[in-house]
C-alpha cells in the first residue's frame, strides 16, 4: 500500500504563517487597486528622447514632454444692435433727437432681421434635414448640402454686415462723449467695436 498521510499532516500543510497571510493580502489589494495592470508612465517613457524648441526655435532635450497648454477662454461674442443705445439712454442722456433717430433706426434693424431670418430658415432647414439623410435617395446629394451651406453662410454674412451698418448708424448719432460712455458699458468689453 502506498503512503497514507496522516490527517495531522494535512492539517500543517494548509496552516499558512503570518508572513504568507501578510503577502497574499498585499498581492489582493494590489490587484483590487489595478496596480498590476496599469502600465507606469515612467517605465513607458523610459528609453524615449523628447525635444521641445525654445523661444529662438532651436531644439533641446528635456526629460519629458511638457503638458498640453490650457486651451483660453474665449471672450463672449458681442454683436452690438441699436437697442443697445436705447437700453441706456438714460445713462447716456439722449435728446429727444437722438433718441428717435436710434429708435428708427432699431426699427429698421428688426424689420430686416426679421427678413434675413426668414430668408435664412429654409435653407437652414434643408441642410438639417440633407445633413441627417444617411443615402442621397433618402435626401439631397452632397452637391445640394454645399449649396445650401454656402447659401446660409453667405445670408449669414449679410445678415452681420447689415448689424454692423446700423450699428455704425447708431454710434455715429452720439457725441463723443456718449461714445465714452457706451465704451465703458458692461457689456461693451470689446471696446474698439464701439468707435469702429
Amino acid at each position: 500500500m502506498g503512503a497514507q498521510t496522516s490527517p495531522s499532516a494535512r492539517r500543517r500543510w494548509l496552516r499558512l504563517g503570518p508572513g504568507t497571510i501578510i503577502a497574499l493580502i498585499v498581492a489582493v489589494a494590489a490587484l483590487a487597486s489595478g496596480r498590476l495592470n496599469e502600465p507606469n508612465k515612467a517605465a513607458l517613457s523610459a528609453g524615449r528622447v523628447v525635444y521641445e524648441a525654445d523661444a529662438q526655435g532651436r531644439m533641446r532635450r528635456v526629460d519629458a514632454a511638457a503638458p498640453p497648454p490650457r486651451p483660453l477662454a474665449l471672450p463672449r461674442l458681442w454683436k452690438p444692435e441699436p437697442r443697445m443705445v436705447l437700453d441706456r439712454q438714460s445713462e447716456l442722456h439722449l435728446t429727444s433727437g437722438q433718441r428717435r433717430t436710434v429708435a428708427a433706426l432699431d426699427a429698421g434693424w428688426r424689420h430686416d432681421r426679421a427678413q434675413l431670418e426668414a430668408e435664412m430658415q429654409p435653407i437652414a432647414t434643408r441642410a438639417g434635414q440633407g445633413a441627417g439623410a444617411e443615402s442621397e435617395t433618402q435626401g439631397v446629394s452632397m452637391a445640394q448640402l454645399r449649396q445650401g451651406l454656402a447659401d446660409y453662410s453667405e445670408l449669414s454674412r449679410a445678415y452681420d454686415a447689415r448689424r454692423a451698418d446700423y450699428w455704425q448708424r447708431a454710434v455715429a448719432v452720439l457725441t463723443a462723449r456718449q461714445r465714452r460712455t457706451m465704451e465703458r458699458a458692461p457689456d461693451a468689453s470689446r471696446r474698439s467695436e464701439v468707435t469702429r
